[in-house]
């Protein structure tokens, strides 16, 4: 009857390591580090991706959006020709109609209409200047038309002499243009102020009491400004950017 084998095994038989590639093995710390450098996508924060693309869709439409006003811009500065030329035709039928008497008086009276208007439009650059709002951007559009703007228009009748539109505007005129100045200065601090009070990392951030009244005057951003921010900053403004864009305050 043979003998149990009872011999133990040699120490060269015997080891601590599992074999390789087994379901023990766990990579080592070079390893996994040289894995991240290799594949950098992986060190990506989850939803970069997605926010990345996020942010060029928007861009993407508000480039569709800006072409299709400046399309609407063409079109309406085709139309204003087509008005002009059609105003000149008429003004030439008109004149044909008439005897030499009414001609001389229509045309003084085009050159006195001629003379208010310059006089008009001259005081609103005056004004407009003195208040220092030659930058706004509805500074071209008051020194072409004051007679037009908000609190004078009301004033003036669809019959009103350019005596009469020279008056209303020298006396009312100011009155707008203190409020395009309480405005941009309203926006001027506004910026300021978020410059003065942003927390930096780590700061505590300042309560509802602690934080200063804001300006009513909304935000007018810049496609390029949106197209060169960081996506961090992106986010931070994503909800005010796409409320700009729907509020058409979203400019070139």
């Amino acid at each position: 009857m043979a003998k149990n084998d009872t011999t133990l095994p040699s120490n060269a038989d015997v080891t601590d390591e599992a074999p390789k590639g087994g379901k023990g093995s766990e990579p080592k710390a070079d390893e996994v580090e040289l894995s991240e450098k290799e594949n950098p996508e992986s060190q990506k924060p989850e939803g970069s991706e997605l926010d990345a693309k996020s942010k060029g869709e928007f861009i993407n439409a508000l480039g569709e959006k800006n072409k299709k006003l400046k399309a609407k811009d063409e079109e309406l500065s085709e139309l204003q020709k087509q008005l002009a030329e059609y105003q000149k035709k008429e003004r030439d039928r008109r004149i044909a109609d008439m005897s030499e008497a009414e001609k001389l008086s229509f045309e003084n009276e085009e050159l006195r209409k001629q003379l208010y208007q310059d006089k008009v439009t001259s005081f609103a650059r005056t004004q407009i200047k003195q208040y220092g709002l030659d930058s706004n951007p509805l500074a071209d559009v008051v020194a072409s038309a004051p007679w037009l703007v908000p609190g004078i228009r009301e004033h003036l009748t669809p019959d009103a002499s350019w005596e009469e539109v020279q008056r209303i505007v020298e006396e009312r005129l100011h009155a707008y243009l203190e409020t395009l100045t309480k405005q941009a200065d309203g926006a001027e601090t506004k910026e300021s102020t978020e410059k003065t009070t942003t927390p930096k990392d780590g700061d505590a951030k300042p309560t509802d009491a602690e934080r200063p009244a804001q300006a009513t005057t909304k935000r007018i951003w810049k496609k390029s400004e949106i197209e060169k921010m960081p996506m961090a900053e992106y986010e931070k403004h994503r909800a005010e950017i796409h409320k700009a864009m729907l509020e058409k305050r979203v400019v070139d």
